[in-house]
């Protein structure tokens, strides 16, 4: 690139942004300037004219941003560019603050600038990118420093430019605080604020009302899917999540907080009052188990799901839910001796249970060589169950009996994304309802009957334990029958 050229890019935003390559996902390596759509001329428009008096030391005449974008809106790229051309052509040392809920989340903008430096080597010779800095390689020149929300410097520190990244995804409302604190104390600074929509009735909610017709603010909310997205896949984003959270994400609504993961009318649908637990395995259906052990102070369940090999619904089968004593625990052998049962009134099918706490379970269960399938809760674990369940309930493909705590549970469950775009459910803590046992344990059933073979043949009666006899008793006092029943 000529002197001349990078010489009329120091001077222009503009004329930067026409001659920077880009990556896309879908063409590969772009100008920016000739794929930008409306909605970034807009918001570039207005940036522009505040750090253009930010590098001439002057005061802007606007200089509060509010920046809220659907997902894939490009707001992370779009201001790692402009800080890129801050600090590779300001004439004045700048002190620049990215801010995020985590160190992951607020790195994200330091990983897309050394994507962008990769494409522009003439930019890579002005600026360093560092594991917590972005410097000028001029000496004096401006710096970039990164920070999460437990970082002790947010206190005191005064940049000239302060980005907070992804607001709705920070719980620390006195990070938030204390840095837009410190921004005020800068006459000539700048406040740019990065958000998807988030939750009514949240800190960031308040906030954002204060600036909506704030006019010392320039607010501005994409609420429709960025152009670039496709089609195809999003999509499949609004079958694979609730519908509140795609609202949030995709269409840049502000959604309530509680109980977001399932969409109201999905659960009324799936609950069918003419339903009933089922006797026994169908040939026909498959059947899969979710196990989740509480032991000292939730519940624990057994959760069972058929699913019909034809035409693919799910059911609840049963359900069987232990509540541990004020002073005691959920015993490990009752838990066992309902699992079984269970299993040979459905027949053979997969097991799911997380093995922190069902470890000792799994192994007696092998013992009696009932196979059992160690479905570790991480965050691949939980991405898989969150996409399967919410999947099938927006298709209406589930079917509940009548079943108070499981409902309640279901209508009181939200769902989170991590930084890595993994799902995850969160449970709220009932005294009455445990804390999500018999949800956790029904996700995990769904997706074990998803994967469990369909029955050929009746399952068989159900095991019936004498009367006054424990089902450990009936195991010790003849265990080489009850083994042998076990194997039938």
């Amino acid at each position: 690139m000529s002197r001349d050229t990078i010489r009329s890019i120091a001077q222009s935003p503009v004329e930067y942004r026409k001659h920077l390559i880009v990556p896309t996902s879908a063409h590969g390596p772009q100008p920016l300037g000739g794929i930008v759509a409306e909605f970034q001329r807009r918001d570039f428009e207005a940036l522009d004219r505040a750090v253009i008096a930010l590098v001439s030391g002057k005061r802007p005449e606007i200089n509060r941003f509010w920046w809220e974008r659907t997902k894939g809106g490009s707001k992370d790229s779009d201001l790692a560019i402009m800080v890129l051309w801050v600090i590779a052509f300001s004439p004045i040392g700048l002190t620049i603050q990215i801010a995020a809920a985590d160190f992951e989340q607020a790195s994200e903008m330091r990983k897309i600038m050394r994507q962008v430096l990769a494409l522009n080597p003439w930019l890579a010779e002005l600026v360093d990118v560092q594991a917590t800095k972005i410097i000028s390689k001029r000496p004096g020149g401006s710096e970039c420093t990164i920070l999460s929300a437990d970082a002790a410097s947010a206190h005191g520190a005064r940049p000239d430019w302060l980005i907070i990244n992804e607001l709705s995804h920070v719980a620390n409302e006195e990070f938030v605080q204390t840095l837009l604190d410190n921004a005020a104390k800068v006459p000539n600074g700048l406040i740019c604020v990065a958000t998807n929509a988030g939750h009514l009735g949240s800190w960031q909610w308040a906030l954002r009302q204060t600036v909506v017709d704030n006019a010392r603010w320039c607010f501005s909310a994409l609420m429709e899917p960025a152009p670039w997205i496709d089609k195809g896949e999003l999509e499949d984003r609004r079958r694979q999540t609730s519908p509140q959270r795609f609202a949030r994400l995709w269409i840049g609504k502000w959604v309530a907080a509680e109980g977001d993961a399932f969409d109201a009318a999905s659960i009324d649908i799936a609950i069918k009052p003419e339903l009933a637990p089922m006797p026994r395995g169908i040939p026909g259906w498959a059947f899969g188990y979710g196990v989740d052990l509480g032991i000292s102070r939730d519940h624990s369940a057994i959760v069972v799901v058929g699913r019909h090999g034809i035409t693919g619904r799910f059911q609840l089968a049963a359900a069987e839910v232990f509540t541990p004593p004020l002073t005691g625990r959920v015993q490990i052998g009752d838990v066992e001796a309902a699992l079984v049962k269970l299993r040979r009134q459905f027949g053979p099918g997969r097991i799911y249970l997380d093995p922190w706490q069902g470890e000792q379970l799994a192994q007696n269960l092998e013992k009696m060589r009932i196979s059992v399938d160690r479905f570790t809760l991480n965050g691949a674990g939980w991405d898989r169950i969150c996409r399967n369940t919410l999947e099938l309930f927006n298709e209406g493909s589930i079917g509940l009996f009548p079943h108070p705590m499981l409902i309640e549970q279901l209508r009181a469950t939200s769902v989170i994304e991590k930084t890595n775009g993994q799902l995850r459910f969160e449970w709220a803590r009932s005294p009455q309802t445990g804390h999500g046992d018999v949800a956790m344990s029904f996700t995990l059933a769904l997706l074990a009957a998803r994967n469990s073979y369909v029955l050929s043949s009746p399952a068989r009666r159900p095991l019936v334990v004498p009367p006054g006899m424990s089902f450990a008793d009936l195991r010790m006092k003849n265990p080489a029958a009850f083994n042998q029943f076990i194997k039938k």
